[in-house]
């Protein structure tokens, strides 16, 4: 049986203030250029 699941590419975020902002950051999350209080972290393969 092959192995299933949800394809993902990057687990995104929209922080809700500087302080959340800086925690993701943190953990290696990216801003957006233009919105940059929405942050995207790549998922590897």
């Amino acid at each position: 049986m092959p192995k299933q699941g949800i394809a993902a590419y990057a687990l995104i975020v929209d922080a809700k203030d500087e302080k959340a902002k800086s925690f993701y950051e943190h953990y290696g999350f990216t801003a957006c250029i233009d919105r940059p209080m929405l942050l995207y972290l790549p998922l590897g393969f």
